[in-house]
């Protein structure tokens, strides 16, 4: 028989040598560009935010017909901005597009004072070969510096674009669904309610909070009728989150269904699990029954709010 050769243990150490280099590299690799990615995206953000809000003399504003059309009446000339494709990537390799990108809107706008802008396009556009992630939370951060910055027409069509990628790439099936559970005690609540029999896979970020800031943009922008089919949508990633139902009530406000906004608000109750959500949902109903002409009960519910 032949004798086993012994293997070298210096060659065994060499090879672990070069194994755990090249490991080391790939992490260092790695940790530095999710720290520019951060840094940059962080960068634009506040890029986003720091620009002055655009002062047009003798501004026009828009009607909204029975309809749902909106309507623009004047003598002089309208002015309408089409901007398309601009392709925010939210990753390392595109950070000074970004940057750029936002600064040439911000610029137009300021300079042309459009009466209308239109966006069209990819807006959110985190291509890998070009933008080295496909995070699509990133540019939704963007998106939210806007609403902060109360700049609504310019964030709705990029966070409609957000939300149309959302519901097109993240479909329910009947073995499994998407869900935004932000913690362990909303994991545990959503088994315990609804005792779901599907796989349950979780979004790559709050789904649920980013289309409910789309809702709340279309509220804003005079659109509560759009909104409704939105926030179902947002319930659907977290039927435990108390966010989408609020924004429904004010939906059903705008719209004066007043029996809407006490169904939703009962709905709302059910999975209230803070002392703040329980008082807003009490005001609700008060705010409804004022407007109802029912001033005692009113007063009760208001009083139930103010004790929460």
């Amino acid at each position: 028989m032949k004798e086993k050769k012994k293997k070298d243990p210096k060659k065994k150490k060499r090879a672990l040598i070069i194994t755990g280099s090249i490991l080391g590299v790939f992490a260092l690799f790695v940790i530095t560009v999710v720290m520019i990615t951060i840094i940059g995206d962080k960068a634009n953000i506040k890029r986003a935010e720091s620009y002055d809000p655009v002062v047009i003399e003798n501004q026009l504003v828009p009607e909204k017909d029975e309809n749902g059309y909106w309507t623009f009446t004047t003598d002089r000339d309208l002015k309408i901005m089409q901007l398309t494709d601009i392709h925010l990537g939210g990753g390392w390799l595109s950070l000074k597009k970004d940057s750029q990108a936002i600064n040439a809107v911000a610029t137009m706008i300021q300079a042309e004072k459009p009466d209308l802008v239109i966006i069209t396009g990819d807006m959110a556009f985190p291509v890998f070969f070009k933008a080295a992630t496909f995070n699509n939370k990133l540019p939704a951060k963007e998106i939210a510096a806007l609403i902060r910055e109360k700049k609504f027409v310019e964030a709705k069509p990029i966070a409609e674009k957000l939300y149309k990628k959302i519901i097109t790439d993240y479909q329910n099936t009947d073995k499994a669904r998407f869900v935004s559970l932000r913690n362990p005690f909303e994991d545990n609540f959503y088994q315990l309610k609804f005792k779901p029999e599907q796989t349950l896979n979780r979004t790559p970020f709050d789904f649920s909070e980013y289309i409910t800031a789309y809702a709340f943009l279309l509220l804003e922008t005079g659109s509560p009728l759009d909104a409704l089919p939105v926030l179902e949508k947002a319930i659907e990633y977290n039927p435990v989150d108390c966010g989408p139902y609020f924004e429904m009530a004010e939906a059903y406000k705008l719209l004066k269904n007043k029996r809407q906004v006490i169904e939703t608000t009962k709905k709302t109750l059910e999975i209230a699990s803070s002392p703040v959500a329980i008082a807003r949902c009490y005001a609700n109903i008060g705010y409804t029954l004022v407007d109802m002409g029912e001033f005692d009960d009113a007063v009760c519910f208001y009083t139930a709010s103010v004790m929460y």
